[in-house]
């Protein structure tokens, strides 16, 4: 059965389920949000507190309750250049997980198409081998039915048993080369755990 409809949807698969994609990703998702954090240390910080408080005696205003709202700001001009090194580094940390991201899924890509290839290939060769396996058996019935009316010898029956033996090993062979395969497209895409052969 096949594993992807296309080779398009198998890179797709790849780039959405392996893990070691899905964790560069999130990396990468990680060093922006860093990023982002360091630029915005320039806002000046904004702290705000609101309390109110219940008493019996109710002094000059003639309220149990009192409350009290208090907004502070503060903004450092001058920090000594660290604001501004952090943003170079974290922005530089960016770029080199986004530049490592890129390159996992471009490589992924290459290994799921090969690995598509490969499989489409060993498939081929399998529908090849079961037609000449056909080819072969009837061969050999002929061959028998031509011995039989003694218009062959014995060793040309055996010639075309030899060669239907030859193409059931080659089945046997390229049954082999399509099932590794497909375990490889399997781990190229990340499925290996989850799809059974």
């Amino acid at each position: 059965s096949d594993v992807c409809s296309s080779d398009l949807d198998a890179v797709k698969r790849a780039l959405s389920h392996r893990p070691d994609l899905v964790a560069i990703s999130d990396q990468a998702r990680a060093a922006h949000f860093q990023q982002l954090a360091s630029t915005l240390s320039w806002l000046p910080d904004v702290n705000a507190r609101f309390t109110e408080a219940y008493t019996q005696n109710t002094g000059f205003s003639g309220e149990n309750y009192t409350w009290m709202f208090v907004a502070t700001a503060s903004w450092t001009f001058w920090d000594g250049g660290y604001r501004l090194i952090d943003n170079a580094r974290t922005a530089s940390q960016q770029r080199q997980a986004q530049e490592s991201m890129e390159k996992a899924q471009e490589d992924a890509t290459t290994a799921v198409r090969n690995a598509w290839e490969e499989r489409h290939r060993a498939s081929l060769a399998l529908d090849a081998v079961r037609r000449e396996n056909e080819l072969a058996e009837e061969n050999l019935r002929l061959a028998e039915l031509s011995f039989q009316s003694g218009n062959t010898t014995f060793l040309d029956q055996e010639d075309a048993r030899i060669g239907r033996d030859s193409s059931r090993i080659g089945i046997l062979t390229e049954t082999m080369n399509f099932d590794l395969a497909t375990l490889s497209l399997l781990a190229a895409t990340g499925e290996i755990g989850r799809a059974h052969v």
